[in-house]
């Protein structure tokens, strides 16, 4: 919570800024630092302080996601020729991230071998789940960077598209704003530090989240590799097929 905090007031100084000199906001690339800001402290013990420094961070993260989009939607994008020059920054991205966290894994590795304090996070699990293996194998090497990469995508850009829609849908509905509002006054009033316990008072606040993400599904699908036959409902599904499901289409129907 002390890095939430940190974070938002941060975020308060760059809009007072923008405000200040009468210049238009970016909420989403905004918002897209603060939630960088915070996986990166609160998962992985780095201080980025995107609002205020470049980092070769978030625009690594873009080109990935841009990747995983075109690949979902056509497993031959990456051999078709004009695609070439994105497909190697793709490739040159997705090497970036992977060699920050092979040199952050080592470093947290290091220290608790020495007996260090090191944080309770994230990458301190990650390496602890992999040195249950009496032996560490390359593949595991793998698993951990598979998931530094994961948490560290995951946890960023989904946060930060639910955050710039809901503050889209605020800013064309004044009157539940204004609910809104009032009951970030009403719990949490002038007080500057606000606790876990804070949060879980504000109920009218959360269900306006949850609201954004029925209408703006930060992730709008998902697939599954199925590896063996099975039986859903009475319907049979083959093994060795790959089953999507698009969240907009669940909302549709429901």
């Amino acid at each position: 919570m002390g890095t939430f905090n940190e974070r938002a007031e941060k975020l308060m100084e760059k809009l007072s800024e923008i405000a200040d000199n009468n210049t238009e906001a970016n909420m989403l690339q905004l918002v897209n630092c603060v939630t960088l800001d915070v996986i990166a402290k609160v998962a992985f013990g780095m201080e980025l302080d995107l609002l205020n420094h470049s980092s070769p961070f978030p625009k690594a993260i873009e080109t990935c996601l841009k990747g995983m989009v075109h690949y979902v939607r056509d497993a031959t994008f990456e051999y078709i020729p004009w695609n070439r020059t994105f497909v190697n920054e793709a490739r040159e991205a997705c090497r970036f991230l992977r060699t920050t966290g092979a040199q952050l894994i080592h470093k947290r590795k290091i220290a608790i071998e020495n007996g260090e304090d090191v944080p309770k996070d994230i990458l301190t699990q990650i390496i602890k789940t992999a040195a249950t293996e009496e032996i560490m194998t390359e593949e595991d090497e793998e698993f951990m960077l598979d998931n530094f990469v994961t948490f560290f995508i995951a946890g960023q850009e989904t946060t930060a598209n639910q955050l710039a829609f809901c503050i889209m849908e605020l800013g064309r509905n004044p009157e539940i704003l204004e609910k809104a509002k009032k009951e970030v006054d009403d719990v949490i009033g002038m007080k500057q530090e606000i606790s876990n316990d804070d949060l879980g008072k504000l109920i009218y606040l959360s269900q306006v989240l949850k609201e954004t993400l029925r209408i703006y599904p930060t992730a709008p699908g998902t697939s599954r590799d199925i590896k063996e036959d099975m039986m859903i409902d009475g319907v049979h599904i083959p093994g060795g097929v790959s089953c999507a499901v698009s969240l907009l289409l669940l909302n549709v129907i429901n």
